[in-house]
């Protein structure tokens, strides 16, 4: 099927207001953390991304991180988007983690929907940004002129940014669950923002300025073209790295959050180490910590490497053809290291800081509840462990363990 491009959006534009040509993604972020710093503390009171430096991260493009190329967007390799959301994450967690979010819907909806889909959404002058939920939640009864959807879903990660709304869904024929290769049909569908509406319940200790709400879909019929298999096959538009499929993009977001969140914990370790006198010595002089502080830092950088290394692999595999399942179940393997790793350096962190971890205010407790809060994500549950596993001893098949 041809590529569709977008008259009048420039290099990654969330929008198709006018703006000069948007700096490298990485450069971008970076002049970014000041302001992102800044707004933290109002942004986790509001439980929600400050308007002001989301607009700034339009400007910049951002928002098209992922998106293909012939979109505006800036179609980006792996190493990155890693790089790009480590960094945003180092920032502020909350940033990180719902950017990304908006960031992988782009790039996922950007090379897999149809191109009547794609006209409609990216040439939307109100912009392209989407938030949502893939789990089957909701239900999809193929009718007349396409689907008919409704549904309640959970965790709307970077909400407050979007302009659409994308659900999962069960595919039903009257009243009964369809089945594909003896399966339930899993599949997603995009929505207007106006299609639904927020439940206003995002009350949580970590993640907080995410705002990733609950959210309803209303019932409606939406064309075929808005809705997409949850395990996607068919690349419309943009070039290889959209060959590593829905999992691996969503788990390049994932690792770079972790991977950012985690170095900027044990960078505030250190500062505060420096610092710190506990029963009249200097934390950073006492052997017990050196050899702690050693070791997390061994543990992070390995697992980053891990994480970067089992990525860039995948994308030269999908560069001359398809992406082994063996680095499938590394890329996933990787990202749930990464984040376990991160989670546990966390509460050797707030152990050690004492009471400087404790206040409310504390960068060391946000980073602390952030990186739990991560960790509870059904994408790097402890059965990705073991499929991975799986795979990586020969006992399953690419049938056998479709999430991969």
């Amino acid at each position: 099927m041809p590529s569709t491009t977008m008259p009048g959006q420039g290099p990654g534009r969330g929008s198709s207001e006018s703006t000069a040509l948007a700096p490298a993604p990485l450069a971008a972020v970076r002049s970014l953390r000041d302001a992102i710093e800044a707004s933290a503390d109002w942004a986790e009171e509001h439980a929600r991304l400050d308007p002001a430096v989301v607009e700034q991260v339009s400007q910049h493009g951002l928002f098209g991180l992922m998106v293909p190329e012939v979109l505006g967007g800036f179609e980006a390799d792996p190493r990155t988007v890693l790089d790009v959301i480590a960094q945003l994450s180092y920032a502020d967690g909350s940033y990180g983690w719902a950017l990304m979010a908006n960031m992988v819907a782009g790039g996922i909806m950007g090379s897999y929907l149809p191109d009547d889909a794609v006209q409609q959404i990216f040439g939307s002058p109100d912009g392209y940004v989407t938030a949502g939920h893939a789990a089957p939640l909701g239900t999809a009864e193929r009718v007349e002129g396409g689907f008919r959807v409704r549904g309640r879903f959970q965790f709307a990660s970077g909400v407050h940014n979007a302009q659409w709304l994308e659900g999962g869904f069960l595919e039903t024929s009257n009243g009964e669950i369809v089945l594909r290769d003896g399966k339930p049909n899993h599949m997603m569908a995009i929505v207007p923002i106006s299609g639904g509406r927020l439940l206003g319940n995002w009350n949580v200790m970590g993640l907080r300025a995410t705002g990733s709400e609950d959210f309803e879909i209303f019932e409606q019929v939406i064309p075929e073209s808005f809705t997409l298999g949850r395990l996607v096959n068919t690349v419309y538009r943009g070039g290889p790295v959209y060959k590593l499929g829905v999992s691996l993009l969503t788990g390049l977001g994932h690792a770079g959050f972790a991977v950012g969140a985690s170095r900027r914990l044990l960078d505030e370790m250190v500062r505060l180490a420096g610092k710190k006198k506990r029963a009249g010595s200097l934390l950073a002089e006492t052997p017990t910590f050196q050899k702690e502080y050693a070791t997390a830092e061994a543990e992070l950088r390995s697992a980053t490497l891990y994480v970067y290394d089992s990525f860039q692999r995948a994308f030269e595999a999908a560069q001359t053809g398809e992406v082994p399942l063996e680095l499938r179940a590394d890329c996933r393997l990787a990202t749930c290291h990464v984040t376990f790793v991160g989670y546990r350096l966390s509460e050797w962190a707030y152990q050690r800081a004492g009471s400087d971890g404790l206040r409310n205010g504390s960068l060391l407790q946000r980073v602390f509840r952030d990186l739990h809060a991560s960790s509870q994500h059904l994408f790097v549950d402890e059965q990705i462990v073991l499929d991975s596993a799986r795979v990586l001893l020969g006992l399953a098949r690419r049938e056998d363990v479709p999430v991969l």
